[in-house]
């Protein structure tokens, strides 16, 4: 959890997290089961992540995260995404530093 990489690091300590968001296609393709957590019940055939069904994925916006993130003393966040399979699936992460 972020509490405790805060709590781990020391003041000044810096850390690199990276999740993937509510814009990933996962979010499409399961159903949602508590505000952000999504249980992946739906395939595609050739879906490249067929090994996670029925997992449970929490996929959080920014204004979430920043949330999660308020003991910090500066946080930045950036996108990543990567299309797969002709454009046809978007894999959305955010990139989170944090400096305690």
């Amino acid at each position: 959890s972020f509490d405790e990489v805060h709590r781990l690091l020391k003041p000044g300590g810096k850390a690199f997290i990276m999740v993937k968001n509510h814009r990933d296609v996962r979010a499409s393709k399961g159903t949602e089961v508590a505000p952000h957590e999504f249980l992946i019940n739906q395939t595609d055939d050739g879906m490249p992540w067929n090994n996670e069904q029925d997992m449970r994925l929490t996929l959080l916006p920014r204004a979430a995260v920043l949330d999660i993130c308020g003991k910090f003393s500066h946080v930045m966040i950036n996108e990543m995404t990567t299309s797969l399979d002709d454009d046809k699936y978007l894999e959305a992460a955010w990139l989170i530093y944090l400096t305690r």
